[in-house]
């Protein structure tokens, strides 16, 4: 593949139970998890032979409407700290970071420098996506 995007809306999705992620080390992703009912990008990839092509900014994009297609209004996902070139990616795309794993789980991470979570807002003002926890709709809740 060329590239490849998978995202969740769920914690249980994302094998979370009330918000904490089932990892048992309490590092990486699982020590900063998103909110329970958030639209999450789990994984973006894109082949190394197809970089710099802008294919990344069009996912991100794709993303971004499928989302708001759902009614939500936010958009979360992990970056690695020492990841550069992704973390420009996403805080050029409009995301920003609003946690960072502490210290403590950052001494049991692999890499030692640890990830941060990202939100990027998609509706102005739009709040949490509580229509997300129960069913996902395929257009605007009803009121």
């Amino acid at each position: 593949p060329v590239a490849i995007v998978s995202m969740s809306f769920t914690a249980k999705a994302r094998g979370e139970v009330a918000g904490k992620a089932s990892s048992r080390s309490g590092s990486g992703a699982a020590s900063i998890p998103p909110p329970p009912d958030a639209a999450y990008l789990c994984n973006m990839a894109v082949a190394s032979s197809h970089r710099r092509k802008g294919l990344a900014k069009a996912l991100l994009g794709a993303c971004d409407d499928l989302v708001r297609e759902m009614g939500g209004t936010e958009l979360w996902l992990h970056v690695r700290v020492k990841d550069d070139t992704t973390a420009k990616l996403y805080t050029g795309a409009g995301y920003e970071v609003k946690a960072r794993e502490s210290l403590m789980s950052r001494m049991f991470s692999p890499d030692r420098e640890g990830v941060a979570l990202m939100r990027k807002e998609l509706v102005p003002g739009g709040g949490p996506n509580a229509i997300f926890p129960n069913a996902i709709y395929l257009a605007p809740p009803p009121r």
